[in-house]
C-alpha cells in the first residue's frame, strides 16, 4: 500500500470514526474504505496464513523447544513468572504459567496426546539439551566430557581384529596361540 493510499484510506477511516451524525456512517460508507483497505493491501490474507504456516512448518523443523527449567510438582511452577516453561519430574511433562499467573496448563506443543513428552524434538533449558528417553522421562543429553569417557570406555573394550591369512591363522591355531580377546579374519593365501 503506497504512503498516499495508506494516508487516505486514514483519514477516511478517522472520518468514520469519529462522526457523531446519526445516520452518517451508512454501510456504504464504511464499505467503501474496507474495500480500499483490501484492495490496497500488499498481501493477501490467504499469502500471510500460507506464510506463518511456513515458518512454524520451519520453526518445527528445527525441533529445539526452550523450557525454563525443572521442578518436582506441577503446583511449584506457579512461583515463577507468567509465560514460562517447566518440566514436572513427578508428572513427567512440560506446564506453563498461564498468562493470569494463578493457573497452570500443560504445554501441549510438547507432548504427544497430552499423555507423553515428545521424541522426535529436542528440549533446551539454558546450555544444556534434553530429549525423551527410553523411560518416557526427559534425560539430559551428555556433555562434551563425559561423551569423551563414554567413547574411550567403548573403544577400550572393543576387541582386536587381525587379518592373517588362512595358513598362518591354522598354524597359530594348531600351536594354541590364538587370543579370545581378538577377532581374526583370514583370507585365502594364494602365494603358496
Amino acid at each position: 500500500m503506497g504512503l498516499k493510499n495508506k494516508t487516505a484510506l486514514k483519514t477516511q477511516a478517522e472520518l468514520i470514526r469519529y462522526e457523531d451524525g446519526e445516520g452518517k456512517n451508512t454501510a456504504e460508507r464504511v464499505g467503501k474504505v474496507l474495500s480500499e483497505i483490501i484492495e490496497n493491501t500488499d498481501i493477501s490474507f490467504d499469502a500471510l496464513t500460507a506464510a506463518t504456516q511456513r515458518l512454524e512448518s520451519q520453526v518445527d523443523a528445527i525441533a529445539i523447544y526452550p523450557f525454563d527449567g525443572l521442578i518436582y510438582d506441577a503446583t511449584e511452577a506457579l512461583a515463577h513468572p507468567t509465560g514460562s516453561i517447566w518440566y514436572s519430574v513427578k508428572e513427567r511433562m512440560f506446564f506453563s504459567v498461564d498468562t493470569s499467573g494463578t493457573t497452570i496448563s500443560k504445554h501441549n506443543a510438547y507432548h504427544i496426546n497430552d499423555l507423553e513428552i515428545r521424541g522426535d524434538i529436542l528440549f533446551r533449558c539454558g546450555n544444556a539439551l534434553y530429549t525423551k528417553g527410553s523411560d518416557k522421562q526427559l534425560k539430559k543429553f551428555v556433555d562434551e566430557e563425559a561423551l569423551a569417557d563414554i567413547i574411550k570406555e567403548t573403544t577400550a573394550s572393543r576387541p582386536e581384529i587381525v587379518t592373517l591369512p588362512e595358513s598362518e591363522y591354522e598354524a597359530k591355531s594348531a600351536a594354541g596361540e590364538l587370543s579370545d580377546d581378538v577377532i581374526y579374519m583370514t583370507y585365502e593365501d594364494d602365494s603358496e
